[in-house]
This record gives C-alpha cells, structure tokens and sequence, in this order.
C-alpha cells in the first residue's frame, strides 16, 4: 500500500487508515488462541502500517481501530519511526 499512501501524500490530503480487523482480530481470526498469541500477530501488522506510513508527518495521518462489537474505539496519529 506504500505507493497508494505516497500518492495520498503527494496531493496534499491527510490519510485515514481504517483497521476494524485489528480492532476485531481477538474476537474472530484469533478467537481460539491466547492473548499472547494475538498480540504478537498484531505488532507484526503494526510494524508493517508503520513502515507503509514512514512517508507522512504524524500530523497529516490517522490511524482509526474499531469493531462492530467492541465498545473502545481508538483513533491515534499515525507514529512514523525515527
């Protein structure tokens, strides 16, 4: 998705990253494994939102978590590594 993002970037627009599955991973793909388990496959997924957005300032990205059913939703600048 890098080249996507860079096109968003490119024209100036501030991009929103949409990811229900991360918010909804525990409760349908990772139902049956232990919390351990889930957290590892997340970070795996985080780190690699994290190098398709390296490209943007934190200010001009957003990053939006949340499932049907979860009752949180967490929406956070993006956090480009340094």
């Amino acid at each position: 998705m890098r080249q996507e993002y860079e096109a968003v970037a490119n024209a100036g627009f501030v991009l929103q990253i949409d990811c229900p599955d991360l918010a909804m991973g525990k409760h349908i793909k990772y139902h049956d494994v232990d919390l351990k388990t889930f957290r590892k496959a997340a970070a795996l997924n985080i780190e690699a939102m994290n190098h398709a957005v390296a490209i943007f300032r934190p200010s001009s990205c957003a990053c939006m978590c949340a499932g049907a059913t979860t009752k949180a939703r967490i929406t956070t600048t993006c956090r480009s590594p340094t």
